[in-house]
């Protein structure tokens, strides 16, 4: 049954392509930008559309970056309690688990990432959460990177150079200035300029945080800001494969591409400022006021040069290029209150969402949200609780529902349980229900509202480092688009499982991880999974130079069985189902060589070291290789007072 509201978007309005029919001209965009503009000063967010400004400015990243590093020699503090944590910080810092993700960060859960062939490019994971992962599952971005007293300033920078294949520069810093008051900063920027024409994806993305807390606890208070940048070149895959595939072509820029001059980029900025107050106590139970408020901007904007590459199968308007952009705005006040201890907090709250949303040749609306909720969090020494429900009231989104349940218990014999539920009944984002562009255009205001059902249950028994999981979803009513890149709803109802055991064990200085994924999905076409996905990774490690250096030389092995993986429409940014092309069934084979010496790490890699041994079928998706064999470093430094 369909709960969604008479009319699902309010003064909507869908503008003519022009006034002849013919196509809409760069020009047109000019408004989006002005829109934004009017948005911000008639709202009273003039200092924010300044500040927006400001970080679309390269240099203001070496100002950050002079600023944050001099924050521990400006806030220094006494060497004591330094020397006081040394083991325990360095135990931490240079744990294994530490050294594998740093070394081997495009993998996941010990998937390997599937990406248009250039790292940071639209990308997804053929797994169960690759399919579907709902926002408010994801990780935290503001966490400390270890919670020590007396340790202060912490910063790490890492930088990663692999050539003109990519290049990673990442500082993280944390800062305490007393027991109360708080200071985050998370910079990253990427680019990985890829091999072929016009295959080219950069990342810059920034976030702050300051966050205070009175002695007493009866006040907090934090602000964050965000901006976050994604540009690619859209080469739309390879038009003959057969010159990759027999390695014919002596350069790869000589190999023809669909697309040689488009390119996409997508923008945010967002400012959220949340607060806290007691109202009055009683024993030791507090009865508090919440209230979070926060602004977002987000842009996508697409730009074609080759209109008639054969890769679109129609042509709508009669124009040599297209400039296609989409942006949205959303204001959102969250308020509410609660009774909490030092082991629950139970509150209820209300949230209004106001949204303004413009296409630039396609719909111009704006519209209102309102729902209700409650939360529940539940702690102590081994048990962690974690709920949530919210109801849409009214709006566009009326008749949503969002549960959530997220659940961990450790033994006293160091067994960690985790078990996460959610069920998530949403109205289709704007972009699915009227959307219009050079080549693609529908107008689908009868969608029914997506369900998907998650579990994710896993179990790590620590002393034996063996960790099994399960995760499945249940959709209903999916939104997708089939070969021809047609929008379209399933009728009836998919279940999506995968399951992982991995085990980490060693041998003499041998240390393995060995890992195993096994999946199904009672619709491959919607749903294209590798039945398995394999993973093993084996290292010598030792100490040398009096144990002031320690070693680590291996190599890893990923591999997944043959499946259809989606292919990818650049226009609109989506991934669509496809049945030409098989990808998988192929090994790839990464060589490093790890030392840290005190609280540096620096590596060696050689990526995808077995490239062209056999054959050149490797592809990330369907119809774009991946990269090929190359070597990088990489150095992670650890600065601590």
């Amino acid at each position: 049954m369909h709960w969604g509201p008479p009319l699902p978007i309010p003064n909507r309005e869908v503008k003519p392509n022009s006034a002849d029919g013919t196509g809409v001209t760069p020009g047109r965009v000019c408004r989006c930008h002005s829109f934004k503009t009017l948005i911000l000063t008639d709202k009273g967010f003039f200092a924010l559309y300044l500040y927006s400004f400001i970080m679309s400015k390269n240099y203001i990243l070496l100002y950050i970056i002079f600023i944050v590093c001099s924050s521990p020699i400006l806030v220094g503090q006494n060497n004591d309690s330094l020397l006081f944590n040394n083991n325990l910080f360095d135990s931490i810092i240079h744990s294994e688990h530490n050294d594998v993700n740093t070394l081997f960060y495009k993998h996941s859960n010990d998937v390997l990432l599937n990406n248009l062939g250039v790292y940071t490019s639209s990308s997804y994971f053929p797994t169960a959460d690759g399919i579907f992962l709902p926002s408010f599952l994801q990780q935290k971005r503001y966490e400390k990177m270890i919670d020590i007293d007396g340790i202060k300033p912490l910063s790490r920078i890492t930088y990663i150079n692999a050539s003109r294949r990519e290049q990673i520069f990442s500082l993280k810093h944390q800062n305490n200035f007393g027991k109360g008051l708080e200071f985050f900063v998370d910079l990253e920027k990427i680019s990985s300029p890829g091999v072929y024409v016009n295959q080219e994806a950069s990342i810059s993305d920034f976030g702050s945080m300051l966050r205070y807390r009175s002695k007493s606890d009866k006040y907090a208070i934090s602000f964050s800001g965000e901006y976050f940048r994604k540009k690619q070149k859209e080469n739309g895959g390879l038009v003959d494969k057969v010159q990759f595939e027999e390695n014919l072509a002596e350069d790869p820029l000589s190999i023809g591409v669909n697309l040689s001059n488009s390119n996409y980029q997508f923008t945010n900025y967002t400012y959220k400022l949340a607060q806290r107050i007691d109202l009055t106590s009683l024993n030791e139970q507090r009865l508090y006021f919440f209230l979070n408020n926060s602004y977002a901007i987000n842009e996508n904007l697409y730009r074609d040069n080759d209109v008639l590459s054969p890769i679109f199968n129609t042509i709508r308007l009669d124009s040599i290029t297209w400039l296609d952009s989409i942006s949205y705005h959303t204001i959102v006040n969250k308020g509410g209150i609660g009774v909490r201890n030092k082991k629950y907090d139970f509150g209820v709250f209300a949230v209004h969402e106001y949204n303004t949303y413009f296409q630039t040749s396609g719909l111009d609306t704006n519209y209102n949200n309102i729902f209700s909720g409650t939360q529940f969090t539940y702690k102590n020494q081994r048990l962690k609780v974690e709920a949530e429900g919210k109801y849409g009231v009214s709006g566009y989104r009326q008749n949503d529902l969002l549960v959530m349940t997220n659940t961990s218990y450790l033994s006293k014999k160091d067994i960690l349980l985790k078990l996460n539920l959610f069920s998530q009944q949403e109205e289709a984002d704007l972009k699915y229900v009227n959307f219009s562009s050079n080549h693609f255009s529908w107008q689908n205001y009868s969608l029914k509202k997506q369900l998907v059902n998650g579990v994710n249950a896993s179990v790590n028994f620590q002393k034996y480092r063996l960790e099994l999981s399960a995760n499945s979803r249940m959709m209903d009513n999916y939104i997708y688009f089939d070969e021809r890149v047609n929008l379209m709803q399933s009728n009836k109802q998919d279940l999506l499982n995968t399951f992982l055991l991995a085990k980490n064990y060693s041998l003499y200085k041998f240390h393995f991880r060995t890992a195993v994924i096994y999946q199904t999905t009672s619709d491959k076409y919607l749903f294209p999974l590798p039945d398995f996905i394999g993973r093993q990774l084996v290292y010598f490690q030792t100490n040398a130079f009096k144990k002031a250096v320690k070693l680590q030389i291996g190599f890893n092995v990923s591999y997944k069985t043959g499946f259809y993986g989606y292919a990818y429409m650049p226009e609109i940014a989506q991934f669509y189902v496809q049945k030409e092309q098989k990808i998988g069934e192929y090994p790839y084979v990464d060589v490093f060589l790890n030392m840290h010496v005190k609280r540096a790490q620096v590596f060696l890699k050689y990526e995808h070291f077995n490239a062209g041994w056999n054959n050149y079928d490797f592809y990330a998706t369907a119809n774009y290789p991946a990269l090929g064999r190359f070597l990088k470093f990489g150095i992670v430094w650890n600065l601590v007072d």
